[in-house]
């Protein structure tokens, strides 16, 4: 081979390597953007005001023999029954539940029970469910004035829900998700990036709280105990960036 032709090919090699390079080097860094990710986190919250209510309690009667407790606890049910009817509900809104007992046992000087049973405590639980739930917040107030009509009850703390609940979860989430990506566009654009398409995204647990309440869990919450309420949902977003 000539030392021209040599020359020329030395020139073509020369030039090819340098062309490899410099595709390597442009491959190697949209790569590295490629590569590039932010991670922000969405939040979103949405008011609810419940719409089902629960309330409950227990009846008690006690006694020297079942049969007395028996006849003591059914005395006290229409009772009980009347005063539901008398506040707007009928006898088949009220939901009663089997009867249980307790036995109170006779101690020895040793502290040996004797196997003689001293009383005999019958309890039977109740309750009532309505779409009324200001009716079953009033009602809980006024159940203890059974009291004075010989009605030994105890009564449990409302409980108020959201039926809709399936619903607003999706909507308050996809709210979430939007608020995230608000976020990363404000990031990027204060730093001359483009953020690209969402890489990944992880919803944080569900926390619904008594209205303007700052309390959290890590395993979420679901609050029963008011009316007024707030649903919040948290998302973590990761998104690619470029410059």
């Amino acid at each position: 081979m000539s030392e021209k032709s040599n020359t020329l090919a030395g020139a073509l090699i020369g030039a090819a390597i340098v062309l490899s390079a410099l595709i390597f080097a442009s491959s190697f860094s949209d790569h590295l953007s490629s590569k590039q990710t932010l991670k922000v986190v969405g939040s979103a919250k949405k008011p609810l005001t419940s719409d089902f209510a629960i309330l409950g309690g227990t009846l008690g009667a006690g006694g020297t023999t079942a049969d007395i407790a028996y006849e003591g606890l059914e005395r006290q049910k229409p009772i009980l029954v009347k005063f539901f009817e008398s506040n707007g509900l009928t006898a088949d809104d009220v939901q009663f539940e089997r009867v249980t007992r307790s036995n109170t046992m006779e101690y020895n000087a040793k502290g040996y029970q004797t196997g003689k049973i001293l009383k005999y405590s019958l309890f039977q639980r109740f309750k009532i469910e309505s779409n009324d739930v200001k009716k079953i917040k009033d009602l809980a107030l006024k159940l203890s004035s059974l009291i004075t009509q010989g009605v030994h009850i105890t009564i449990d703390a409302p409980r108020y829900y959201y039926s809709k609940l399936a619903e607003i979860k999706v909507e308050v989430q996809a709210l979430a998700a939007a608020d995230a990506m608000r976020r990363g566009k404000k990031i990027a654009d204060a730093t001359d990036s483009k953020l690209g398409p969402l890489r990944t995204a992880r919803m944080g647990v569900l926390q619904i709280t008594p209205r303007g309440s700052t309390e959290i869990s890590d395993y979420g919450m679901n609050d029963t105990s008011s009316i007024e309420k707030e649903i919040t949902a948290v998302v973590q977003a990761t998104f690619s960036i470029s410059n």
